[in-house]
């Protein structure tokens, strides 16, 4: 073989050998991010679940709902931030590192998550029968169509979110921690001969 030919392939063999190495780094990278990402946001919605359970929201929102349907309109004056989910919507804008599934429910908890914290700082900030008010006081069917609304939303909420947790806890199982916790195991594997 000709030495140039040979130098131009060993060129190229190294050339592939370090494009595969940095690839291969790139993609564990990758899929620890992705990992990282999506057991924060799922970390995320469980607390977030918990809290509306703790606060009794939906329950706030049935009782409205049948002091509506009942003749009396009333306001729930519900205090909300201005951002919920971070590390969602953090998860959502590195789109194209976790599976498509995932970034299909976090968009569906955050609209969600959005619609219902749009409501509830409107209802806050605008009393029953005033301008730009959800709530008419002297309509008692729009109210409950109001209050309807609003358990709908937290309902597919927590049906989302546990689609979300569930997604989540099956494409990322929990992993030994640590490499020190690997190497112990391995050994007491080999020591007692269990697999």
């Amino acid at each position: 073989m000709d030495s140039g030919v040979a130098a131009l392939l060993g060129a190229l063999l190294g050339g592939l050998l370090s494009w595969l190495a940095t690839w291969s780094i790139e993609a564990r990278r990758d899929r620890r991010q992705a990992r990282s990402l999506a057991v924060a946001a799922a970390s995320e919605i469980d607390a977030a679940l918990t809290m509306v359970k703790a606060r009794r929201w939906l329950e706030a929102f049935e009782r409205a709902l049948a002091a509506a349907q009942n003749g009396y309109a009333t306001n729930l004056n519900v205090h909300v931030r201005d951002d919920y989910l971070p590390q969602c919507r953090a998860a959502l804008a590195h789109a194209g590192l976790i599976s498509r599934d995932l970034s299909v429910y976090l968009s569906r908890m955050i609209t969600l998550v959005d619609g219902l914290t749009s409501d509830l700082k409107r209802m806050a900030e605008h009393p029953p029968g005033s301008p730009g008010a959800l709530i008419d006081p002297t309509d008692h069917e729009g109210a409950a169509n109001v209050y309807r609304d609003l358990i709908a939303m937290v309902d597919a909420g927590f049906k989302v979110g546990a689609e979300i947790v569930t997604f989540v806890d099956r494409k990322y199982p929990r992993e030994i921690s640590g490499y020190w916790s690997r190497v112990k195991a391995a050994l007491r594997m080999l020591a007692t001969g269990s697999t």
